[in-house]
Parts: C-alpha cells; sequence; structure tokens
C-alpha cells in the first residue's frame, strides 16, 4: 500500500479551501493510506473528514528547535508522495527534511512542480486545481460536507433568510467590511420579505449589534439572535469558516468589500448571486417610499 503525505497546515479559510483538493487527492488514491500534516487547531475538523486515515500535527518548531527539527523530520519520512498545498517557504523546506520524496508543490528540484510563473495571482481553488492536474489528477468529485452538521443542532428559521457573516480573522482587520454596511445591507434584505441572520463567534457579538442599530435605523423590525446555522439559501460574510463553508458547500454566497482583497478568494460558482447592483440598486429611494406610505416590517426580523 502506497503512503501519501498532504500538507495542509492552515490558516482556516484556507483549509476549508482544500476540501475539494483533500476530495481529489482521496479518489484518485483510494486505495493508499493518506495521511495529513496540519497544524493544532485543525486536527478535529481533518480527523472527523472521510479523506484522511491519519493526523500528523507539525509543531512548527523554529529552525533552532534542534529535537523539535528532528522530531519532525521523523514525521515527514516514509511516504512515497507529498502533496504540499500550503506551498508557503516553510512548507518547500521540508522537501529536505522529508528525504526528497515525490513531491508536488513549489519546492526547488521537485518531481512535480506547478510550474506556473503566475500561480501567486490565481484563484485558490483554481490555484490548487492546477497544482494537482500536474501532478497527474485530472477527476475532482464535488466534496461531500455531509459530515459538517453532524450533531449540529437546527436553527428555527423562516423560509427566506440571508446569513450574514460579520466576523473576520482579528489580525486582518482590511478584511472586514463596515458593521454599519451589513446594516443597511439587512435593512435591504428585510424590505425585500428576507429575514437577516447574523452569525459568528461570542466575541463578534457586538459586531452583530451594531448590525442590529444600522439596520433598525433604516428599517426598524423585531430582532432575533442566531449564533449556528446550516446551509443556507444566502450567505454573505467576510474571510472566515461561514463564508467558505457556504461557498464550498456550493450555496448562493458572496464576499464583501474590495475586489482587490478578495479577488483570489471570492466564489466562483454561478450562483454567486448578490450582485452589486442587487445590493445597491435604488434601496435608500425604495425605503423612503415605504416610509411614506407607512408600511411595516412585513414579519421580517434582525439578527444581532
Amino acid at each position: 500500500m502506497s503512503r501519501i503525505l498532504v500538507i495542509r497546515l492552515g490558516a482556516l479559510g484556507d483549509f476549508i479551501q482544500s476540501f475539494a483538493p483533500f476530495a481529489a487527492i482521496r479518489a484518485h488514491h483510494a486505495g493508499a493510506h493518506v495521511t495529513l500534516l496540519t497544524t493544532a487547531p485543525f486536527a478535529p475538523l481533518a480527523a472527523s473528514s472521510p479523506w484522511f486515515d491519519a493526523i500528523a500535527l507539525d509543531p512548527r518548531p523554529a529552525w533552532w528547535q534542534i529535537g523539535g527539527i528532528l522530531a519532525l523530520r521523523r514525521r515527514l519520512r516514509g511516504f512515497d508522495l507529498v502533496y504540499d498545498l500550503q506551498t508557503s517557504a516553510r512548507s518547500s523546506r521540508y522537501f529536505r527534511l522529508a528525504g526528497r520524496p515525490r513531491w508536488s508543490g513549489i519546492a526547488p528540484g521537485c518531481a512535480l512542480p506547478h510550474a506556473n510563473p503566475r500561480r501567486d495571482f490565481m484563484h485558490t481553488g483554481e490555484r490548487q486545481r492546477e497544482q494537482l492536474a500536474m501532478a497527474g489528477i485530472h477527476e475532482f468529485p464535488p466534496p461531500d460536507l455531509a459530515w459538517l452538521s453532524a450533531g449540529v443542532t437546527p436553527v428555527p428559521l423562516p423560509s427566506r433568510y440571508a446569513v450574514l457573516v460579520p466576523g473576520a480573522a482579528p489580525h486582518r482587520p482590511e478584511k472586514r467590511w463596515p458593521a454599519e454596511r451589513f446594516g443597511e445591507l439587512a435593512a435591504l434584505l428585510a424590505v425585500r420579505g428576507m429575514t437577516p441572520v447574523v452569525i459568528g463567534s461570542g466575541q463578534e457579538g457586538p459586531l452583530a449589534s451594531a448590525i442590529r442599530a444600522r439596520a433598525r435605523r433604516d428599517r426598524p423590525c423585531r430582532a432575533d439572535h442566531a449564533m449556528r446555522a446550516r446551509p443556507h439559501p444566502r450567505r454573505r460574510g467576510d474571510r472566515d469558516r461561514q463564508r467558505y463553508r457556504a461557498d464550498a458547500s456550493r450555496n448562493p454566497s458572496r464576499p464583501p468589500g474590495d475586489r482587490a482583497v478578495f479577488g483570489r478568494e471570492r466564489p466562483r460558482d454561478h450562483r454567486a448571486a448578490l450582485s452589486r447592483w442587487r445590493l445597491a440598486g435604488n434601496f435608500h429611494e425604495r425605503r423612503s417610499r415605504r416610509s411614506a406610505a407607512g408600511e411595516g416590517c412585513r414579519g421580517t426580523s434582525l439578527t444581532p
């Protein structure tokens, strides 16, 4: 039995965007023993997936920590083929630590290089797909994500709703769409008879409150709260687990913010349905007209 190693160390959004490559590698090496090398935060998620037979942890030792480097070297040895999906300077150095096996990635001298000089300008999914194609994988079955919902308690929601995901990586504030803009969007959705639902972690509660406050100014409505969700008809959010899961599960979604930030990571599916004109449109004109007519909230709700 051949032994395959897949390297994907993080971060969370990048890890989830690798679900399709994980599934393709598993399908291509159906009879092999496939190990994932990752970091501790992602080990439980990876262990719950159907794609790996074993999970190995990379403690990311500093290069002067000789004991840690030797332990990592032992973990990297003995594989017949390595797919480096991290393709960072660090993971490329693992090529030599691993004993120079057959390697798909960007390590100098590797047998299966991703030989595209413009790879850094490609969408993440397209870049990984091309890397695997150059390594001999040409079938990319859609990943089965049913395992992600195992043990999740459904949240009762109306038939028409939109999920707003205002959170972002704490160390990348430039990727966070302003809460007041989310509030304007929530009000617009309510006008259209769609219930806005804000999800995120407990740390993002203030963001949800700010969104509700802004939305109430634009469109006074009853407020509900939902912090956990399953696949949804519409999603809009920043670069975190919920947005990438929405994209990976092929639900219509759209990342907010500057195209320069999200250009290589935005959803590629044709159902990325919330276009700019639909989000902006003549919202303020319609809001003023409805307010003058004294129309209510039509049963919609906002979530803090």
